[in-house]
């Protein structure tokens, strides 16, 4: 009853990766896209954040390094799949209306701001792992997506970009 997701970004440029917040949406019925909000993922049952997040980084040559809990700050929020993500949400603005501390019955997606200097070296992959409970209504044959985007800064350049991987399903047998 319980899924483990992976979710990795790869630094490709020459620059370092800064100002890092990544935003996952978890699936859940007439759910959307994080950064293209307008993609129907059309996920068929809910996913609910269960923890044990993991965030490692992986160098060029596969070796492994978690990331001091220190380097990040997590939290959750029930924005609901008809409501798109704002500009404040992704530069890691505390709205308490819109975001908390901890997981809470309703919850829709979680946020992960990395702090103190974090960076994403060019070559080094960030491995964001954590644990979701499948809903009791998941039928066989269904599937549930589920996608994640991120926003970050390149080198000195200090525009902010935003990108959002293709979306991962997972489907009960």
């Amino acid at each position: 009853d319980s899924v483990t997701y992976t979710n990795n970004i790869t630094n490709v440029s020459s620059s370092n990766f800064a100002n890092m917040v990544i935003i996952d949406r978890l699936p859940g019925v007439n759910d959307r896209g994080v950064v293209n909000w307008q993609d129907q993922r059309e996920s068929e049952f809910s996913v609910a954040y269960l923890g044990n997040l993991r965030l490692t980084v992986e160098d060029s040559d596969q070796n492994s390094t978690s990331v001091d809990s220190s380097k990040y700050t997590i939290q959750f929020s029930n924005i609901g799949a008809n409501e798109a993500y704002t500009e404040d949400d992704f530069d890691g603005e505390m709205d308490e209306s819109r975001w908390h501390n901890n997981w809470q019955n309703g919850d829709t997606s979680f946020r992960i701001i990395m702090t103190n200097g974090f960076a994403l070296k060019p070559g080094e992959t960030l491995v964001i792992r954590y644990d979701g409970k499948i809903s009791d209504d998941a039928n066989p044959g269904q599937i549930a997506w589920n996608s994640f985007g991120y926003r970050y800064s390149a080198g000195a350049n200090s525009t902010y970009l935003r990108a959002e991987p293709p979306k991962v399903g997972v489907m009960i047998q």
